[in-house]
């Protein structure tokens, strides 16, 4: 809804030029705001779209996109913007009470894929805990 929004900008300059009622006109830096909210939970979109989509969803097919997920917001925390940097540092406290729980769970199904293996499992855990290290060479 907010991608759609932002592509009518047009419309909003229109309606405020037309309608004296109309007061709710967004200032270019909360367009701009909004075009980075929007960039950074398309991730979210896209996720649930792709999980929503498939018929059987198995925890080998989630397992990398909540990693993409944690690792997207583990990034948001060090946004210049600070509200973004509050959304994240909340998203992210939520998803770790998750996460906690269910990595390993997730982590097995991951390895027991013969498509991913240990290969998939090592990518994102380094990515994730990069002081960690949990695998040897």
């Amino acid at each position: 809804m907010l991608d759609v929004a932002i592509s009518y900008k047009d419309v909003f300059f229109q309606l405020k030029q037309r309608e004296t009622q109309y007061s709710c006109f967004p200032s270019d830096s909360q367009r701009e705001f909004a075009k980075e909210l929007c960039k950074r939970l398309t991730i979210f979109n896209d996720i649930t779209e792709m999980i929503s989509s498939t018929k059987y969803p198995t925890s080998n097919i989630y397992f990398p996109q909540i990693c993409e997920i944690k690792m997207a917001l583990s990034e948001w925390v060090n946004s210049p913007n600070e509200v973004i940097q509050k959304m994240a540092e909340k998203m992210l406290q939520k998803f770790d009470s998750y996460w906690s729980v269910i990595h390993v769970i997730m982590g097995v199904a991951t390895v027991l894929d013969p498509k991913y293996k240990m290969e998939l499992l090592k990518f994102y855990f380094e990515s994730i805990y990069p002081m960690v290290f949990f695998f040897t060479s």
